[in-house]
């Protein structure tokens, strides 16, 4: 026999869920089943009414939850790197990793430099993106160049994915540490806080929180589409900042050759 306290205890349960990403009505079918009317033959009218209310009110609430989730998604089809979402990008692999060349690593020294950061780190996020080829495009989103820039966040730095395709990586790292400035400025990193790999790939993968520890969890777009990162031992099920250094980490180890 179900109850108030019961059916409530449920819901604020589900409501948790949902606001940690964890639960989608629509996705498990469950819109019908989760607020089930109390059935007692001991309550009054007044009971039934007061329940009646609070589960349409409920109902209506969660309905403009699934609608702000839905637009969130949609939103998130345009967004790149420079705003809130990674779009995940391909792994570089041995067979198609391309060297950068030593102008671009004078470049990149000069930048890390002013951007504070360690410049293997820059050079890691770069190889872990798009494996160091310039003419990388993610024929999915449009992602395209070093740091695979999104069409929307191309046209913010006064450019196109077009035009970057065709620049040579060492003309494209001008745009890449006009990016990263822009982010780490937008992170509220102070201009001399020396920035971790794990903070640098934040930049890149979710600019909006890489001040936090956590930056998705499993059941959330971002989550499904960059699941790879987690690399916890046990599959926690949400990717963090830790798990940003760890990649670095790997990409550094597996491509030594490529680093200083």
């Amino acid at each position: 026999m179900t109850n108030d306290f019961s059916i409530s205890m449920r819901n604020a349960d589900i409501s948790k869920q949902i606001q940690r990403g964890l639960f989608n009505p629509v996705e498990t079918g469950a819109s019908n089943t989760i607020f089930p009317m109390p059935c007692s033959t001991s309550m009054s009218p007044y009971d039934i009414g007061f329940s009646t209310t609070f589960n349409m009110n409920f109902m209506m609430w969660m309905m403009q939850m699934q609608a702000i989730q839905v637009a969130f998604a949609n939103a998130m089809k345009n967004l790149g790197p420079g705003e809130s979402m990674h779009v995940g990008a391909p792994s570089p692999h041995r067979a198609n990793l391309t060297k950068l060349s030593p102008e671009c690593d004078k470049r990149i020294d000069a930048i890390s430099q002013r951007l504070n950061c360690n410049p293997d780190d820059l050079k890691a996020v770069i190889y872990s993106e798009s494996g160091g080829d310039p003419k990388t495009v993610n024929k999915t989103s449009g992602a395209t160049g070093l740091i695979q820039f999104m069409p929307s966040t191309a046209r913010d730095l006064g450019t196109s994915t077009g035009a970057i395709a065709q620049m040579s990586a060492e003309t494209q790292l001008g745009y890449v540490e006009k990016y990263l400035q822009r982010a780490k400025s937008q992170a509220r990193f102070a201009p001399d806080h020396k920035l971790t790999s794990g903070e640098l790939y934040a930049l890149v993968f979710m600019p909006a929180k890489a001040k936090q520890e956590v930056m998705c969890f499993a059941g959330s777009k971002a989550y499904r589409q960059n699941s790879g990162l987690d690399r916890s031992n046990n599959r926690d099920g949400q990717i963090t900042k830790g798990d940003l250094t760890a990649k670095m980490e790997s990409v550094k180890n597996s491509f030594s050759r490529f680093f200083s």
